[in-house]
């Protein structure tokens, strides 16, 4: 829901039952943290009206005992990493990067290598990846993107500049929606398979809410 129908002037409490959604508005229903809260069973709302169906909630206290806003704002995140083998990298054919560990996962938003945005969690995040090539070839195009969705939005392009070992690498900061799903893709057109490796140092994809 996103509005209360109350006079003003009046000070309440509400206690959930379930799940559900309270739909942030600066105006009728303003929420701690300007954003929207997925409810749970046992959750309890204190709220105050200071207009005709203008309100506030003043505090939220969840059942598990965790803060409805984290300190300093900056979730949620996850971190992951390859950490075994290698994956084969077709020629001309652009490629989502499989991750088989994590280093966090503040919300349980991570699977499918890819971090889907959780209902009430829309805001700017920043997102880092590198790449590990295992047989990089010589003046050949390689690329790694960030995909919102299926659809590249923040690319890196380089030229390989050795024949050894090497690492490529994105950043990009990304105005998300929920529900969006963020994954990392890779091309290269040597005109042979190539693969990439695995470590917590080589290739790696952090995400996190900044706003």
């Amino acid at each position: 829901f996103s509005a209360f129908t109350v006079a003003a002037d009046r000070h309440f409490f509400v206690q959930f039952d379930g799940a559900l959604t309270m739909t942030h508005h600066a105006t009728n229903l303003d929420l701690p943290g300007g954003a929207n809260i997925t409810t749970a069973a046992g959750d309890v709302a204190e709220f105050v009206s200071t207009g005709a169906n203008t309100v506030q909630c003043v505090n939220y206290t969840k059942a598990d005992g965790t803060a409805v806003v984290a300190a300093g704002g900056f979730t949620p995140g996850a971190s992951v990493y390859r950490n075994s083998g290698t994956q084969t990298i077709t020629t001309g054919t652009v490629t989502e990067v499989v991750w088989q560990a994590e280093t966090y996962d503040t919300d349980g938003d991570f699977a499918s290598n890819g971090f889907t945005v959780g209902t009430g969690d829309d805001g700017i995040y920043i997102a880092v990846a590198q790449v590990y090539w295992n047989s990089p070839v010589i003046d050949v195009e390689y690329q790694i993107d960030i995909a919102v969705d299926g659809t590249d939005v923040v690319e890196t392009m380089i030229q390989m500049p050795m024949s050894t070992n090497q690492t490529t690498d994105v950043v990009g900061i990304l105005s998300l929606a929920a529900a969006e799903k963020v994954t990392i893709t890779i091309y290269h057109d040597v005109g042979s398979n190539d693969t990439i490796g695995n470590g917590l140092r080589l290739c790696q994809f952090s995400i996190q809410r900044i706003a």
